[in-house]
């Protein structure tokens, strides 16, 4: 599946504002939104309802997670009070995808994905 689908499949489905005003902030680069985490538990929850033996759609699952929280991170930093899902674009979610996939585990998989979304 192309990089520009798989966005679009995960990004329909989290919500287009998070707010994130809730953050309980650790380091850096750790904290927790609770909004945030209900939102991907919904997404999650939707992944395996939709694509439940697709271990791509997964794994894009995961990293959009992955980004949207560095996101959150960021913005929290400079005060900003909302996110939205379309922030996440398709250039940060394919180089977290690709970090991903290096993975052990994922070697059929990163050979598919790169056939497919190569540059």
């Amino acid at each position: 599946m192309k990089i520009e689908a798989l966005h679009q499949t995960i990004q329909s489905l989290w919500p287009n504002q998070i707010d994130i005003t809730d953050a309980v902030i650790f380091s850096e680069n750790s904290g927790r939104f609770s909004e945030l985490v209900k939102a991907n538990d919904e997404a999650e929850l939707a992944v395996e309802v939709k694509f439940q033996n697709n271990d791509l759609i997964k794994l894009v699952a995961w990293s959009f997670y992955q980004e949207i929280h560095a996101l959150a991170l960021r913005c929290h930093r400079r005060e900003q009070a909302i996110i939205g899902s379309a922030d996440v674009t398709i250039p940060m979610l394919d180089a977290r995808i690709r970090t991903n996939l290096k993975t052990d585990g994922y070697e059929d998989l990163r050979v598919s994905y790169e056939s497919k979304n190569s540059a």
